[in-house]
């Protein structure tokens, strides 16, 4: 049993909040930053983004198209007790079959053409539109959103590095913030649906650009955490008496409070997503009752969480020191410095197996739930023919159970005193069960299988208990495991290997479904992601691994592996 502080989930967040003037200062100033740009994964990336995209894609490409919805012509009975009995119909205003040939969605199964002359529905030939490439509507945001993931991967090897030098992990932070939300307040420029391929480039610019605020904000996680009182008072005692049981209690301590500031920070910035989302949830809603546009309703949205990151990120402006790094290089080494640290990082990095693993594990598991939280609201909307409210709703729950999913895990790591390592590698199991879940209703005879609302409900309850989690204790996890001194460079490597994955899967996941015809195939691809980083987490020893690493000081004096100096101050 691990020697862990007495110290609650409730009694930390009050003192943290109790020294906002003074020791948690700082620290606030970096939660602060969560509240800010959350918005941008609750709302944005999640809902605002795919559907936004997809609506113009549609749009566009169905201009002047001689196949109209149904619903202009008669009423259509979907649901999906009445597909599978075979009794599935569309009819016009007499109740006679409806003689022309129409367009609609079926729940389970998506868009359709309604044949008039067979009187049966069959699957929908899809308009595409060109991006680089020809890419249909119904793939044209996945496709967005892959490109945008290859861009960051240059980005971050190009530009991650910097937060190591000097005080450019502060500039580069806000200097990213105000490139992401200028370009999510320029989507209010894309006045019609021709203009699509604009919101497309605004989307990567806004992604690339957050992912690169990312790194260097996460940068801050390990330097703020070993500032802590209560770590360095924990350091201090180990090396004051220099006994086993107190070098044990001040890694457990480090272990504890690194899990609890980067939790707390994913709580706080799901606390303001959701309050974001909730914003422009009022105007999916007012879309839907047909009082806005829907397209018109996305772009305010967008602006709006624009608005909101921008605005609130001067909070973390005032409050955020610089806690400069090694004297920066001449400019004119700047842009090949990323990819020669890179380079030397990864041969560092073959040296310490268990941080080597955990990025190995990071890269699987990233895909899977960066697919199922962005591209799987599209999913859902086009398989149970979602409105926008529904969608809506379904995302608010989703932000909702991620706050909760959060405090649950801390407060059974205290209770259970379990590692972050194995809170994560459960997580990963999770996302493993709920792809295969999604995988059993590709077989058509299968009563289950993501094939009915009440399934969608839970399968996104179970998604959003699992996503904070996971994300704050692999952020909290990778913090242990890292050389001090370069925290920006391993965070643009934890980035790189985040954004690398999900280029994949947006890209596969969508793509699977279009060659196959079946959606659901590509959870096929998901469960394997999931499986192969549950397995290999369960390989990765994250003490030893922070000891290789130099993260623990005063554990790593018992070890054969000689700790790095610390470089920050």
């Amino acid at each position: 049993m691990l020697d862990r502080p007495e110290l609650s989930l409730s009694a930390f967040v009050a003192d943290e909040w109790r020294g906002r003037r003074g020791a948690s200062r700082e620290r606030i100033g970096w939660y602060m930053f969560d509240w800010a740009n959350s918005p941008m994964f609750q709302a944005a990336a999640a809902v605002l983004f795919v559907f936004f995209l997809s609506g113009l894609a549609d749009a566009h490409a169905n201009a002047g198209s001689a196949l109209a919805t149904c619903a202009t012509l008669g009423s259509c009975v979907t649901d999906r007790a009445s597909f599978v009995r075979g009794d599935a119909t569309c009819t016009a205003e007499d109740g006679s079959p409806l003689a022309v040939s129409c367009r609609t969605c079926v729940e389970g199964n998506g868009p359709m053409r309604w044949a008039a002359g067979e009187r049966r529905f069959e699957p929908l030939a899809l308009p595409t539109v060109r991006f680089l490439f020809d890419v249909t509507a119904d793939t044209f945001a996945g496709t967005v959103i892959a490109i945008a993931s290859f861009v960051q991967l240059l980005v971050f090897i190009t530009c991650g590095s910097w937060a190591d030098f000097g005080g450019m992990r502060r500039r580069g932070l806000f200097a990213s913030t105000a490139c992401a939300c200028a370009s999510l307040l320029l989507m209010l420029a894309v006045v019609r649906p021709a203009l699509y391929w604009l919101a497309g480039l605004l989307v990567v610019i806004a992604t690339v650009c957050h992912g690169l605020a990312l790194v260097y904000a996460n940068a801050y996680l390990p330097i703020l955490v070993d500032l802590h009182p209560t770590v360095a008072a924990a350091e201090a005692r180990a090396r004051e008496v220099r006994t086993p049981a107190a070098r044990e209690a001040a890694v457990a301590t480090r272990e504890l409070m690194e899990a609890r500031v980067s939790s707390l920070g994913f709580m706080v910035g799901y606390a303001g997503g959701f309050i974001c989302f909730a914003i422009a949830g009022v105007l999916l809603i007012l879309s839907s009752g047909g009082l806005l546009p829907p397209l018109v309703a996305m772009q305010i949205g967008l602006a709006i969480v624009g608005a909101w990151w921008l605005g609130f990120s001067t909070l973390t402006w005032r409050m955020l020191g610089e806690h400069p790094g090694r004297p920066p290089p001449p400019a004119r080494e700047l842009l090949t410095l990323g990819w020669r640290s890179t380079a030397a990082l990864f041969s560092r990095i073959a040296r310490l197996p268990h941080t080597a693993r955990f990025m190995v594990a990071w890269f699987f598991l990233s895909d899977t739930f960066s697919v199922v939280g962005g591209v799987g609201n599209l999913f859902a909307a086009r398989e149970f023919c979602l409105s926008f409210a529904d969608v809506a709703v379904l995302a608010a729950m989703v932000i909702i159970e991620a706050v909760i999913g959060n405090a649950l895990w801390l407060v059974a790591q205290r209770r259970l005193q379990l590692t972050t390592k194995t809170i994560v590698t459960c997580c990963s199991a999770t996302y493993a069960l709920i792809s295969l879940w999604g995988l059993i209703g590709a077989i058509d005879a299968s009563p289950i299988g993501l094939k009915s609302r009440v399934e969608l409900f839970l399968f996104a309850t179970v998604h959003g208990l699992t996503v904070g989690a996971v994300g704050a204790f692999s952020r909290a996890l990778f913090s242990e495991l890292i050389e001090i001194g370069r925290e920006g460079e391993y965070f643009a490597i934890y980035e790189i290997t985040d954004k690398g994955s999900s280029f994949l899967g947006t890209f596969l996941f969508p793509l699977i479904g279009q060659l196959t015809g079946r959606r659901r195939l590509g959870f096929a691809y998901l469960f394997g992601m999931a499986s192969v980083a549950t397995a290999i987490l369960t390989t990765v020893n994250a003490r030893e691994g922070a000891k290789m690493a130099g993260r623990h000081a005063v554990a790593a004096s018992d070890s054969e592996v000689e700790p790095p100096a610390k470089a920050h101050p």
